[in-house]
């Protein structure tokens, strides 16, 4: 009789002659810490784990390759900014990690700028409501994300942002590789 073989047993024989070559090898590594550290930034940014925690899950991850898991660890960072309220923990994991004054600068001049734009913006429609339709008082609040132009507007200024933070990420990496 013959002898019923598991799913995983059948593709272990299937699959036995593959093997990674060296390349594939060290991607596989590559994603795995590149995982690993966006998983990191994320609990720390849902408030999961705090820094003390936070250092050591990345020195666990650095070992062997500080420049590199530095590097991702700028990308991840950067990569999050949104120009919003929800961005300070990423700015505390900056200042925590690496002398990046510069791209907190940036990052609040364009958050300044774009929360300034917004205020104007919705005082504007509050003076529109009150003179079209006589609604006025504390408790209106436009609805800027209904307004197409101005929605435009806001992604053109954080897509800005979003480009100067690249060059100071960029500026930063070449600091860590030197």
């Amino acid at each position: 009789m013959a002898e019923i073989k598991s799913t995983l047993d059948l593709i272990m024989e299937k699959t036995s002659h593959l093997r990674l070559n060296d390349d594939e090898k060290k991607e596989g590594r590559q994603n795995k810490i590149r995982n690993s550290v966006t998983g990191l930034v994320q609990k720390y940014c849902n408030n999961a784990i705090h820094v003390k925690q936070f250092k050591k899950e990345l020195a666990r991850l650095e070992t062997g390759n500080t420049a590199a898991v530095k590097q991702l660890l700028v990308n991840e960072i950067v990569d999050r900014m949104t120009f919003n309220d929800q961005d300070d923990p990423l700015l505390r994991l900056l200042s925590e990690f690496f002398e990046a004054a510069a791209v907190e600068k940036r990052y609040r001049e364009h958050r300044d700028r774009i929360l300034a734009a917004a205020e104007r913006k919705a005082g504007e429609r509050k003076q529109q409501l009150a003179d079209r339709y006589g609604i006025s008082g504390f408790s209106v609040k436009p609805n800027l994300t209904a307004d197409g132009p101005w929605t435009e507007k806001l992604q053109e200024m954080i897509r800005a942002g979003k480009q100067t933070l690249c060059q100071e990420k960029s500026r930063l990496k070449d600091r860590l590789s030197l």
